[in-house]
């Protein structure tokens, strides 16, 4: 019992120090902070985003050209 303890204990810690992202972190893992790669994973963070954000505009506006919409097009 004792042993199987230990091994819970450690992957546990495994998972918490490795795999879970943690809000206090800016949502990154402790070992990514440790090893220095937040500011690497916050800017493709970033970049996805910005990213996403341009696909959802494109889609958005081709579905208000679509439906005829046009007074809803934000002007841009």
């Amino acid at each position: 019992m004792p042993m199987e303890l230990e091994v819970r204990i450690e992957q546990r810690v495994e998972y918490y120090n490795n795999e879970r992202y943690h809000e206090s972190l800016g949502n990154i893992t402790p070992r990514d902070k440790y090893l220095g790669k937040e500011e690497e994973i916050l800017l493709e963070r970033r970049k996805i985003k910005k990213e996403t954000m341009k696909k959802w505009r494109k889609a958005y506006k081709d579905q208000l050209l679509r439906t005829g919409d046009s007074e809803a097009m934000p002007v841009s």
